[in-house]
């Protein structure tokens, strides 16, 4: 069998993650990889959700970024599922013969979609707020 998507790479981020580690907790190597993997996508996200705040319009930030974030949500869930789907041999094989990548990768997963779900739901108690205050400031103008 092939190795998983991105393999290479993976496997020498976690290593250097690793690496210098006490052996107890090298041996929870499962657990490391999906910690790793929340912490580290969730981080990322936040940091990406950050610059585009200081760096892009406004309008972009409230009105077409959280379009993309809901997109890449529902692409993020749809990839591995329509590959267990169309592959599940494989998609099978990876989880078994890989299972320290798997648990990496599903952390990744979370930390995404926990980012991810915060900023969207930051973005519309946002809005709501604007439109109660621009309900009552047209109620005081009447």
């Amino acid at each position: 069998m092939k190795e998983p998507f991105l393999y290479d790479l993976v496997n020498k981020m976690y290593h250097f993650a690793t690496d210098n580690l006490s052996e107890e907790l090298k041996e929870q190597g499962g657990l490391n990889a999906f910690v790793l993997g929340s912490a580290g996508s969730y981080s990322l996200i936040n940091l990406i959700q950050f610059a585009s705040e200081k760096i892009l319009p406004e309008k972009f930030n409230n009105n077409v970024l959280p379009h993309i974030e809901k997109g890449c949500q529902i692409g993020i869930t749809a990839v591995p599922f329509l590959y267990a789907l169309t592959n599940p041999n494989e998609f099978y094989q990876i989880v078994n013969e890989h299972p320290t990548y798997s648990l990496g990768i599903f952390g990744t997963y979370l930390g995404l979609m926990i980012s991810a779900n915060q900023h969207i739901n930051k973005k519309l108690k946002k809005k709501e707020s604007l439109k109660r205050i621009k309900k009552k400031s047209i109620g005081l103008q009447s």
